[in-house]
């Protein structure tokens, strides 16, 4: 048994604990009736002890539409945090955090501690922030979209050019040109209709790229179809433009050399996610890729801009001809808050 005077010095640590702690401390008996408060509570709220004392807390600092949660909270039997709005004595609302903590003798509650902390100034500084980043975000996706319009008049240019163009050469390097930069027209469009202006949904875009190269470069004699088999990835904006310039340059070169003189071929888009990889691979059914000309090949503009394409998502990079051309990237990828850092 502790003697009388380790009680009284336990009580008067206790006491001392409780004066002087700047968060505010409001003592409710088994009826929601304040006992005592501290100096906290009365610079938080406004109100002195004596105002209080024998009245229900609730009645005088709750919100009308706040007093059935502040029932239940009051009555709980073990202890509960939550962010209200409580109201001044000079009718001010203030947030807190609320920490009910139950007084339990013997099994029963006989009171409860009501502790409150002021997060005014962090809810201030909170709704700053978020303003600042709705701002920002409105601003990124107005850079987005006017990136997109800038882009649609230099394909506008493009095809005005291949119109008065007298060669077939020259008029297939400006369509080209023109599908290379519709592609990175469609990831700022995308990102523009997104909420997250960070990452670019591959199989969404994938698809739509895929189906407008499709409509574009179908040949009237041969039916080409499209496989597509895309993992749920999200990449950040600089792996994007990347892969879907490599998904142009390699579906276009199919449409235009792999089904000479055939009546159907397919071409299959697959991207994988691996343990900590990535495998995008593009294949198709049809001549293949030609055995005596390696060094033509390495040589094209089409194969010179694959690799460095390649080269710019770190990925390794291999083509072959395994019943038909086949393509394959493997490469890890990029975190957001990598690019920030590299940038």
């Amino acid at each position: 048994m502790e003697s009388e005077e380790a009680l009284k010095h336990r009580e008067g640590l206790f006491s001392k604990l409780f004066n002087s702690s700047p968060i505010g401390i409001a003592l409710l008996n088994e009826h929601r009736e304040v006992e005592m408060v501290n100096d906290g509570f009365e610079q938080l709220f406004g109100y002195r002890e004596n105002e209080l004392r024998g009245l229900e807390l609730d009645k005088l600092i709750v919100p009308e539409q706040g007093h059935e949660d502040a029932l239940r909270l009051s009555e709980s039997e073990r202890v509960k945090q939550v962010t209200e709005r409580r109201i001044r004595k000079d009718g001010t609302v203030v947030d807190v955090i609320i920490y009910a903590v139950p007084v339990v003798v013997e099994k029963s509650v006989v009171g409860i501690y009501g502790i409150y902390v002021d997060i005014t100034d962090r809810r201030k500084a909170e709704e700053q922030v978020r303003r600042s980043l709705r701002e920002k975000e409105m601003m990124l996706a107005e850079i987005h979209h006017r990136v997109k319009n800038n882009l649609a008049v230099i394909t506008g240019i493009l095809e005005l050019q291949s119109f008065s163009a007298e060669s077939e050469s020259a008029k297939r390097i400006l369509k080209d040109s023109q599908m290379r930069v519709n592609s990175i027209a469609m990831v700022h469009e995308k990102l523009y209709k997104s909420e997250d202006f960070s990452k670019v949904d591959i199989n969404q875009y994938f698809n739509e790229l895929s189906e407008i190269i499709q409509k574009t470069m179908s040949k009237g004699k041969t039916k080409v179809d499209i496989e597509l088999n895309i993992d749920s990835v999200q990449l950040p904006i600089t792996q994007a433009i990347p892969c879907g310039l490599l998904l142009n340059e390699i579906l276009s070169n199919s449409f235009k050399h792999a089904f000479e003189g055939r009546k159907e071929g397919t071409i299959k888009i697959c991207l994988s996610k691996l343990t900590d990889k990535l495998v995008l691979k593009i294949q198709d059914d049809g001549i293949g890729l030609p055995d005596d000309s390696d060094i033509d090949i390495n040589k094209s503009m089409g194969m010179t801009l694959i690799k460095t394409l390649a080269k710019q998502l770190d990925a390794k990079f291999n083509f072959r001809n395994e019943c038909g051309a086949s393509f394959e990237f493997e490469f890890e990828k990029r975190e957001v808050e990598n690019n920030r850092n590299s940038s």
